[in-house]
């Protein structure tokens, strides 16, 4: 069996990390390719040694050219976009729509959701992250019969393996590890951390709002304490020299940065959203926290040492349970059978 993997960006993040993901737990059951526009994702792809068809650009014309070269017999489409394209090629091949984010706009009555809605009906299976993802979409109801709930899960493995493809040479209290953008509110992540003495704070990821980001950590004087490295294509060396993750999103589906992070045995302090209610466990492997208080507090209370040996031997032995590899292949496998 063939399946095409479609997605509309040309980075990589949450959502391209899970098709990767899928694509190497299937490499012997499945024929994949990956397919979307062309960009800084062909190299990533190159070193996972994934098979790549590239798009000049997402549109019908380029896409059906990709399914025309590659023939799959299902198109496993990645959120909402890629899923409303694949909804084109319905009637020659069984479209899969996966949804990795619980966004904002779908929560409401407008076009976006009506047009997802009336395609839906074109979509075999309706693969959603979290229960929030599906629970708050507008017209859940509408979808319920084709949807089933799959967390994300991460390769421990390859985790481990590139923590050692290079040295780290600092090492950093706290890790704020994603995109710079609104979503994301690392601003509120500067005003939590310029409120912490003494320690060492590294940002990975870029994004739009990476300039306010900067101007913030100099207005605050903190340039000597937080290190920004913007976009690093394997950031774990980094993330592994880190104690602490931070996370300060507005919204979530299942943060892949999460598990990547609960992998590597480092505690995560995070705000109460979606997918996170699920693998945050208070005083087992981090903390949930709505005010900026709260995180002061459950940050310090980490960085004492005893305590943070105390919970990362929790964690280890936690994980599993919230990152069960061979029940989410399994779910996959049964949808593509189920076809």
């Amino acid at each position: 069996m063939k399946v095409l993997h479609l997605l509309a960006s040309h980075s990589f993040s949450g959502a391209e990390n899970v098709a990767c993901t899928i694509i190497k737990k299937l490499d012997k059951e499945y024929e994949n390719v990956y397919c979307s526009p062309i960009g800084e994702i062909k190299n990533i792809l190159k070193e996972k040694g994934i098979d790549y068809i590239a798009l000049n650009k997402m549109s019908y014309k380029e896409i059906k050219k990709a399914i025309n070269i590659f023939k799959p017999d299902i198109i496993h489409a990645h959120d909402y976009r890629a899923s409303i394209y694949a909804s084109l090629f319905s009637k020659k091949h069984t479209i899969i729509a996966h949804i990795h984010g619980n966004r904002l706009e779908m929560h409401k009555r407008n076009l976006k959701t009506f047009i997802f809605k009336l395609l839906s009906k074109r979509f075999k299976k309706i693969i959603w992250v979290s229960d929030s993802c599906l629970d708050e979409y507008y017209y859940k109801d509408k979808v319920k019969d084709k949807s089933i709930i799959l967390y994300n899960i991460v390769d421990k493995e390859t985790i481990i393996n590139k923590t050692k493809e290079y040295k780290c040479k600092k090492e950093y209290d706290l890790i704020f590890l994603g995109r710079l953008i609104e979503l994301k509110n690392p601003l509120r992540f500067i005003e939590i951390i310029k409120k912490i003495k003494n320690i060492k704070v590294a940002i990975v990821g870029d994004g739009e709002l990476r300039q306010e980001v900067e101007n913030k950590i100099k207005e605050y004087h903190l340039t000597k304490r937080v290190d920004i490295y913007g976009f690093v294509n394997n950031p774990y060396p980094i993330l592994n020299n880190s104690k602490i993750l931070v996370m300060t999103s507005d919204r979530e589906g299942t943060p892949m940065v999460a598990l990547e992070a609960q992998a590597l045995s480092k505690p995560i302090v995070s705000t109460p959203i979606d997918g996170m209610k699920k693998i945050i466990k208070k005083n087992k492997n981090g903390f949930l926290c709505k005010t900026n208080k709260e995180f002061i507090h459950c940050i310090n209370k980490l960085l004492n040492e005893d305590y943070y040996k105390e919970i990362q031997n929790k964690i280890n032995n936690n994980f599993i349970n919230i990152n069960n590899e061979e029940k989410y292949i399994n779910a996959i496998k049964e949808s593509y059978k189920s076809l």
